[in-house]
């Protein structure tokens, strides 16, 4: 015969004389209520946070910007904008200092401004080149864009 430990069979502590024993679970039981609360209220609201599908369910695509990343894919995003950012530093004809950068599920997004629309394609080629690369989305702006190409010999 199999014998069943019930929550009322466990020996009373009432017997010992630290009464401290007796309290430990009834002083704990509010604080781990409270954050457990506390949790609560961060969880719930995150698993409800993302965009209602708006569109034609054909046509719909999400918005990859702000979509919730693996951690897999944080890390190869990760290293995906350290090689961009490596080639478009080893590049001398490319001036990166005003381009931002910024890599979502393999889509690079590059924002800021460059000097004209030669360095405006080769940034935007330079990162396209790049293996891993799934789109390029430019949002790069052009500080003269009547020039096409300077040289730097010339000058």
């Amino acid at each position: 015969m199999i014998k069943i430990k019930f929550a009322t069979d466990v020996p009373d502590f009432k017997e010992s004389n630290n009464t401290g024993l007796n309290r430990a679970p009834q002083t704990l039981r509010p604080l781990v209520s409270c954050i457990l609360f506390i949790l609560s209220c961060f969880i719930i609201p995150a698993c409800a946070s993302h965009k209602a599908n708006t569109g034609s369910p054909i046509y719909y695509q999400s918005d990859k910007e702000q979509s919730p990343r693996s951690p897999a894919t944080f890390v190869s995003d990760t290293v995906l904008m350290a090689r961009i950012k490596s080639k478009l530093m080893s590049d001398d004809m490319v001036d990166n200092t005003g381009i931002h950068l910024k890599v979502r599920h393999g889509v690079v997004y590059l924002d800021g401004w460059v000097a004209d629309t030669y360095q405006h394609r080769m940034a935007r080629d330079l990162v396209r080149s790049i293996a891993g690369v799934a789109r390029v989305v430019s949002r790069l702006q052009i500080a003269n864009p009547g020039t096409v190409f300077i040289n730097p010999d010339i000058r």
